[in-house]
């Protein structure tokens, strides 16, 4: 399966799978193809700036959860391909100091089985994740 590009990166509240929760960020969009020991690895990147495109159930110091949503285009497949991934992070006040001593990254893996229809186009069955573990890198710069 090659993904040709990335459509665009959503946002949602909680562990939302409802359309209309869904933000659209805006953001310029890197996608870079690579290859791991399991097989092609794709690494999509953004910076999004909060202040130019404000949500308002991000405001406010705590604990969040958010469901972050990837649209692929893959080659020979018809639809889009979303990619879901519910994670939690925490918002700082302005006058606490911190420090991370690394980045913490995760990396997961899909399963997507395709059905052939009568046009020789595929069409997506079904999408699961089959692994997900968490890694750490050392801090950039």
């Amino acid at each position: 399966l090659i993904l040709e590009r990335c459509c665009g990166v959503f946002l949602a509240p909680g562990d939302s799978n409802d359309p209309d929760n869904y933000m659209l960020l805006d953001m310029p969009l890197e996608m870079e193809m690579g290859s791991s020991s399991t097989g092609p690895l794709y690494v999509i990147k953004g910076v999004w700036d909060p202040v130019s495109q404000p949500c308002h159930w991000l405001t406010g110091e705590g604990t969040r959860s958010v469901t972050l949503a990837i649209d692929v285009v893959a080659s020979g497949v018809l639809d889009p391909i979303r990619f879901e991934r519910k994670t939690q992070f925490k918002i700082y006040p302005e006058t606490e100091r911190f420090f991370l001593s690394s980045r913490y990254l995760s990396q997961q893996s899909y399963t997507v089985k395709l059905k052939l229809n009568s046009e020789d186009k595929h069409r997506r069955f079904s999408l699961e994740s089959v692994t997900e573990k968490p890694m750490t890198s050392s801090p950039a710069g």
